[in-house]
């Protein structure tokens, strides 16, 4: 059971270790990204990310999602829709609502993203013995749970 603590309550040094570790790791998958050839910006691949995680999203939503007003999300959209990698539908419960959906350019780039993330991490990974590789997955999904119990994004 945990206990309630204020984010006061954690110590300075872990915070800058745990950022520290978040920073590397960032730019573990910054590094997959741009051996893409950079073909969108960060905020538009976050954008496909959470498309691709969410079938159908509409544009409210999406703009919920990536913590932007929905006439940001909107040009955002316009953007990737011009790229090719975005289709917007018209709902099939409900004609007046737009919804969002991958191209198929849009779903290839998100697998080769993906597929380039997952090489990269290989690389390193690679290198652990599997307790340690058990042991990292399970902390990985004990912060993924704090993130989402503390409304963390996708």
């Amino acid at each position: 059971m945990s206990v309630a603590r204020g984010e006061g309550d954690l110590p300075a040094e872990l915070l800058d270790r745990v950022d520290s570790l978040c920073e590397w790791m960032a730019a573990v998958r910054a590094h997959a990204h741009g051996d893409l050839g950079g073909r969108v910006s960060p905020s538009q691949l976050r954008a496909l990310l959470v498309i691709a995680g969410h079938d159908g999203i509409n544009l409210n939503m999406l703009a919920a999602r990536l913590r932007a007003i929905p006439s940001s999300a909107s040009r955002l959209c316009d953007r990737l829709e011009d790229a090719g990698l975005l289709v917007r539908e018209l709902s099939a419960t409900d004609r007046r609502e737009v919804v969002l959906r991958l191209a198929p350019d849009g779903v290839g780039f998100v697998e080769e993203l993906r597929s380039a993330r997952r090489q990269a991490l290989a690389k390193i990974l690679i290198h652990l013995e599997a307790d340690d590789l058990d042991s990292l997955v399970r902390s990985l999904a004990v912060l993924r749970d704090a993130a989402h119990r503390a409304g963390g994004r996708d």
